[in-house]
């Protein structure tokens, strides 16, 4: 979320929270405060601000260099590169799609299911950056940038 959006966002709230008359001295009814609360989250959701701010998980079956000495626990500087739009159009993703694959190292890769904390397509990007930890199960992965 931009912000711009986020502004946005805090003014029309903020709005909301006055038109139904939720202030610190008038709160009218539990109704009102749930009102406002579920309309921040609605804002947030139809804004996009849920996946920028990394809350959503996105479990997808992708690549991943790991070497076989990753040990559980451990967490590597990781880098995926979006989706050119000719590459998105041969394997059936968007342009900018970012989980095609991640590399964290030079070991080979290996297709398995990862759970990452990010936006799935990212078109304005060249690289997105995560920080990806080694579960027993699993991998996670939670963006920590990009470019």
């Amino acid at each position: 979320m931009s912000t711009f959006q986020f502004i946005i966002g805090f003014l029309v709230l903020f709005a909301l929270a006055l038109l139904l008359g939720w202030t610190e001295q008038n709160v009218k009814s539990p109704a009102a405060s749930a009102s406002v609360g579920i309309g921040a989250i609605l804002l947030l959701l139809l804004m996009g601000g849920w996946g920028d701010f990394h809350y959503i998980p996105h479990t997808v079956e992708t690549s991943i260099s790991a070497q076989s000495n990753w040990l559980v626990g451990e967490m590597k500087d990781c880098y995926s590169e979006p989706l050119d739009p000719a590459s998105a159009f041969l394997l059936h993703r968007e342009p900018g799609y970012v989980a095609e694959s991640f590399n964290c190292d030079d070991g080979p890769k290996h297709t398995m299911t990862i759970k990452f904390y990010g936006r799935l397509n990212q078109p304005e990007h060249r690289i997105a950056y995560w920080r990806c930890t080694r579960k027993s199960e699993e991998f996670i992965c939670r963006q920590t940038g990009a470019e």
